[in-house]
């Protein structure tokens, strides 16, 4: 009985229709290379084709899953043939392999649940959206989108060339290389963070400076009415962003105190 109560509620769960919206084409452009390496990294948070932003669906959800067994097993596997080599020469290092462990994990599925969140992703997108066409700066998006380019090609570029290097240099095994190459996803994260947080910042100060340069126009009702529901939503968004990305971006701040150590 109660394993098909269990079943019913995962069948209810991932039987949810898709969601599908236009999204812009600047939008686009600046979500792709995010996008596209979190899709590479087996980490999606929505999927974008044919002008549609679209929740994941199922096939996405079950092959991410996979990957974090994969990067949570490579690290436990790495610890269990190492441990007793590191404890007998370097006890404090054994100590920290140990957190290490515990906060990757952890990363890992937060990271996942984002993409079970992919509903809640994609209305994110959707009210940043909304705020952007009512307040934008078509230069500052075009320089973001160029820094959006060039911060994942140097944050993957050099993340990949050290875990190969280390990899061939050091002849380490082949869970060695996973557990580097899955790791590249809290990088990916921290940029995503930090461009939808100079989005917003941009979209708040050009709203601010429209309300300063508003002086009560004919159509000046309407005009009120457009300028708090843009207040409206950048006020959700940035609750929202806070639920999105907080927990990422602390426990990318906790891996890279470990890292330091």
């Amino acid at each position: 009985m109660k394993m098909k109560i269990i079943c019913n509620t995962i069948k209810k769960y991932f039987s949810k229709p898709v969601m599908k919206k236009l999204i812009d084409k600047d939008l686009q452009s600046m979500l792709l290379p995010i996008n596209l390496m979190q899709n590479i990294l087996l980490s999606p948070q929505y999927r974008i084709k044919d002008n549609l932003i679209k929740t994941n669906t199922l096939t996405a959800i079950l092959v991410s899953f996979c990957g974090v067994m994969i990067s949570i097993f490579a690290f436990l596997l790495r610890i269990c043939l190492t441990s007793e080599a590191i404890k007998q020469y370097y006890s404090s290092l054994y100590i920290v392999s140990k957190i290490e462990l515990v906060l990757y994990s952890t990363g890992f599925i937060i990271n996942y649940i984002s993409v079970l969140r992919s509903n809640k992703n994609v209305l994110f997108i959707l009210k940043v959206q909304d705020i952007h066409r009512f307040v934008n700066d078509g230069i500052y998006l075009k320089r973001l989108i160029v820094c959006n380019w060039i911060s994942v090609i140097l944050i993957f570029s050099f993340d990949f060339t050290i875990i190969i290097y280390a990899w061939v240099k050091l002849e380490l095994r082949f869970y060695n290389l996973i557990c580097g190459v899955s790791v590249i996803c809290f990088d990916i994260n921290f940029i995503y963070a930090i461009i939808f947080l100079k989005l917003l910042r941009n979209q708040a100060e050009l709203w601010n400076i429209r309300l300063k340069n508003f002086s009560g126009q004919s159509n000046g009702e309407s005009v009120c009415r457009s300028m708090f529901e843009a207040y409206d939503n950048i006020l959700k968004c940035y609750e929202m962003y806070k639920d999105y990305f907080q927990q990422n971006v602390c426990n990318f701040n906790h891996q890279r105190v470990i890292f330091v150590y």
